[in-house]
């Protein structure tokens, strides 16, 4: 099977297949994670060649380092939290795009994530990994409250954004801080079953569902399409690939009908999103931050003279949004 974070972004990309309902989550599901929300309490800036390293400290324990990335100008910009894989982690931020005057930061992951993990060793550190991973939406909401505390920051346009490994942590995150106005959701996907018998070399083929669903069971609460419903009324936006061999379509589309209106799907052709893909992670924030109404609202950067997203000028990757569907995309 593999053995490099790959399977643990499989373990926590999707849900397990009894929480399915895409309906409005219940603040009981939501308080295993929110228990972990408190006030920030310390802030610590230092420069870093990739903007500012910031370690934030919560009142609940919390205690996790982010970059962040201010575009030149006077502000308030909106904000951003970006969110990638395991292995980037902060690092997510060096792939953004030029051009996108929003003020950007993106977390490091607990150390209790390893970075290289296979079958035994996730049997072995798991009860470390459920508990780390229940911290986490508690961080991307902690950032969001550093974010609005800037001066620079536009709080009343803030977003977030999030790919593979972080998506079933932002799902949760959006659901229970509507402070984050628009969501965007990059290569994701549901059935965390399916998606981790998709990425197992483990066993016979008809077998792998079986052992994937024993796998998932303990992880289960992280199942995304629990929560993205609770994103609505405010937009998502949804990346996904067309020819991803580890995301099967069935996951995405499992997502997708998850989540309410107002929802949209841009289509990539393009293979699964893999850490040192630079070039398509840059091209998919990209086509994200391009497609989030809140950050194409005209009055944004307008007092420079240009638009908040320089790159609104640059064409198009092939893509289809859920209009296009039929002409873009493999039927369901």
């Amino acid at each position: 099977m593999r053995t490099d974070a790959s399977l643990l972004a499989a373990l926590l990309l999707g849900a397990a297949a009894c929480g399915r309902d895409g309906g409005q989550p219940s603040p009981r599901s939501l308080e295993r994670f929110t228990r972990h929300v408190g006030a920030v309490t310390q802030v610590a800036e230092q420069p870093d060649p990739d903007g500012t390293l910031v370690t934030i400290g919560t009142s609940t324990g919390l205690r996790f380092r982010a970059l962040v990335r201010v575009p030149p100008g006077p502000g308030p910009f909106p904000g951003s939290v970006l969110a990638d894989g395991r292995e980037l982690g902060r690092h997510a931020l060096s792939y953004l795009p030029p051009g996108i005057d929003v003020v950007v930061a993106s977390p490091d992951y607990p150390d209790e994530f390893p970075m290289e993990l296979d079958v035994s060793t996730y049997l072995r550190e798991l009860r470390a990994i459920v508990r780390a991973a229940d911290r986490v939406p508690a961080s991307f909401i902690a950032l969001a409250d550093y974010l609005a505390s800037r001066p620079d920051v536009d709080s009343s346009r803030m977003v977030l954004v999030a790919s593979s490994f972080a998506v079933p942590f932002a799902s949760i995150a959006a659901a229970s801080e509507p402070r984050f106005k628009n969501v965007a959701l990059i290569y994701g996907g549901a059935d965390l079953p399916a998606l981790l018998a998709a990425n197992l070399e483990l066993g016979p083929r008809p077998l792998r569902r079986i052992i994937a669903a024993a796998l998932t069971w303990p992880i289960r609460q992280l199942e995304p399409a629990r929560y993205v419903g609770g994103i609505a009324p405010r937009p998502l936006l949804m990346v996904a690939g067309l020819d991803d061999p580890q995301i099967p379509r069935a996951s995405i589309d499992a997502l997708y009908d998850a989540a309410r209106e107002p929802k949209d799907i841009v289509w990539m052709r393009t293979g699964h999103l893999m850490p040192w893909h630079a070039d398509l992670i840059r091209q998919l924030v990209d086509t994200a931050f391009q497609r989030l109404p809140i950050l194409r609202e005209q009055d944004v950067g307008r007092e420079r003279g240009r638009p908040a997203l320089r790159a609104l000028r640059a064409p198009m990757p092939d893509s289809g949004s859920n209009r296009e569907r039929a002409a873009g995309a493999p039927s369901r």
